[in-house]
């Protein structure tokens, strides 16, 4: 279960700094859960106001 949680890490943290790298801002916090066979990716805090506004 340890191994698990440092690769969720590791996936959290290459997203970030992926999203970080190509949109010059990155997210507040990613959250990955794996579970056989999905992998979900819960990204927080990526919008920017403009964005927000349009959604809405």
């Amino acid at each position: 279960m340890l191994h698990s949680k440092s690769v969720q890490t590791e996936i959290g943290g290459y997203i970030s700094t992926l999203l970080r790298r190509h949109f010059g801002k990155g997210p507040t916090s990613v959250f990955v859960t794996i579970k056989f066979p999905f992998i979900t990716a819960h990204i927080r805090g990526f919008l920017e106001p403009t964005e927000k506004s349009l959604l809405n």
